[in-house]
């Protein structure tokens, strides 16, 4: 006897195919023990996944995740110069004065009467009060700003002949060759360019750092930048 194995129909010998279904016939309806599956895939080794992803990571080398070198050579820092200081102090400084100066000038038009714009009774003092002070808080802030903005500048004077001398240093004792040499030895043309750059800007900052002391982080950052493509020459 045949069997269907979809419908289980029982079909007499001479028929192959279920007329119903379509299905081959079988010759039992009892469905064969279950294989044991391969916990494994073939070609693999006999050990657990686990234990293989062990292995895997011991082999392979770190791999070091390095931010890609900006296209112009220097970094999008968030450092400021003194300079760029100076100037954004000035630049306050005389916006809040104009601002506390024309207000008081106005608010005087506004008691006075020139300007037609009347407040009464206990109003009217608090409001002129207010705008009064509003507007002397305005003038004393524009003073300070004022005062940074001439401490900035002088200190970016400083700065300037500080940067001067580190890039005639830089001009006169650094090589690009003699630092790759030392650097990367006979394997600089065979490493990527953004592992040469990191590594350069590195050292750059260690032989300045040594040669000028206390350099001020942001600002030995902000001139390696600059010198680099000065002395590597790229």
């Amino acid at each position: 006897m045949s069997y269907c194995p979809k419908c289980k129909n029982e079909y007499r010998e001479g028929f192959t195919v279920c007329t119903e279904c379509n299905c081959e016939l079988v010759d039992s309806l009892e469905e064969p023990a279950d294989q044991e599956e391969d916990v494994y895939p073939e070609n693999e080794s006999d050990q657990a996944p686990e234990e293989q992803a062990w292995e895997e990571s011991e082999a392979k080398p770190e791999v070091i995740q390095m931010k890609e070198r900006p296209k112009d050579g220097y970094k999008s820092g968030i450092y400021r110069n003194n300079a760029e200081r100076a100037e954004d102090n000035k630049s306050s400084a005389w916006t809040l004065l104009s601002v506390g100066v024309i207000g008081i000038i106005l608010l005087v038009l506004v008691m006075v009467g020139v300007i037609p714009l009347y407040f009464y009774g206990v109003t009217r003092f608090m409001v002129y009060g207010v705008m009064f002070a509003l507007f002397i808080l305005f003038i004393v802030m524009g003073m300070v700003s004022l005062r940074n903005s001439r401490i900035f500048a002088k200190k970016a004077e400083s700065d300037s002949t500080l940067s001067d001398t580190m890039r005639e240093w830089c001009l006169a004792n650094l090589k690009a060759e003699a630092l790759d040499e030392e650097l990367f030895g006979a394997d600089a043309l065979q490493l990527p360019s953004e592992l040469k750059y990191f590594k350069r800007n590195e050292e750059l900052k260690r032989l300045l750092s040594d040669k000028f002391m206390n350099l001020d982080e942001g600002f030995l950052e902000d001139f390696v930048d600059h010198i680099y493509e000065e002395v590597f020459k790229e």
